[in-house]
């Protein structure tokens, strides 16, 4: 009898270890996937690709999102892979390509349903002699559960920005004939004087370009965790309610 309860209490033991492990794990992989692009709901101002390829997630209710891409002239792939909700019974995900005059150039769904995945390769073919920056809509609701995006063939994806490096400032020569660099003059420089009549120009920090652009990736790095942390929370309290009692 002793044996038998021990075996019991070992496989209440073990289900309670697995279900445990299976939380670490969800919260673990939403925390890695808080470093994907935080796709965009405003038409005028797509989230641009960094690569050429985007992931997502569902979502609670039907969103629209917006990402942008240059590319052309020649032939352009999109690769759609959808994954379903597990209780999905209806498709949630449709996809459109506008150019930059908001003509319809391509676009479709994919119908996944419980739990299951699909692809789609759209191919869209571009004239002209320069690239020109494309817009893909995607409509994606509670049915989808995850959603991958690849782009191919005749796509610019532009690099990261980089400073420019700095010039070195080349001083009048010296008396003695020697040319000062600036990095051997003191640096006790006097500001031109403003003439008399006229304010001098206001320190421009709060409007550097750069400066707005931290802060807004920042924001929408912080909303990308919050919404992955808030998608954790619910996996475990799903997973917490299936651990059997001891």
């Amino acid at each position: 009898m002793t044996a038998i309860t021990n075996s019991c209490g070992g496989g209440r033991a073990g289900r309670y270890a697995m279900v445990i492990t299976s939380v670490l794990f969800i919260v673990l992989a939403c925390g890695a996937g808080v470093s994907a692009q935080e796709p965009s709901t405003d038409r005028d101002a797509p989230t641009a690709f960094a690569s050429n390829e985007v992931k997502g997630a569902g979502t609670d209710e039907k969103t629209e999102y917006f990402y942008s891409f240059k590319a052309g002239p020649g032939e352009v792939t999109l690769t759609f892979d959808v994954k379903a909700d597990k209780g999905a019974n209806l498709h949630g995900f449709d996809y459109e390509v506008f150019d930059a005059k908001s003509r319809r150039l391509a676009g479709g769904f994919l119908d996944p349903v419980r739990g299951e995945s699909k692809r789609r390769v759209e191919t869209v073919k571009l004239k002209g002699t320069l690239p020109q920056e494309l817009v893909l809509k995607l409509v994606v609701t509670e049915y989808v559960d995850t959603y991958r995006i690849r782009l191919g063939g005749a796509v610019v994806i532009a690099p990261a920005e980089t400073a420019p490096p700095q010039a070195t400032e080349v001083l009048p020569p010296a008396q003695g004939g020697e040319t000062p660099t600036a990095a051997e003059t003191p640096a006790t420089a006097t500001e031109p004087a403003t003439p008399t009549g006229e304010t001098a120009p206001a320190a421009a920090a709060s409007g550097d370009p750069a400066s707005g652009e931290k802060t807004k990736e920042a924001s929408l790095k912080e909303k990308a965790k919050q919404k992955a942390k808030d998608a954790a929370k619910k996996k475990v309290s799903q997973l917490l309610d299936k651990i059997p009692p001891f």
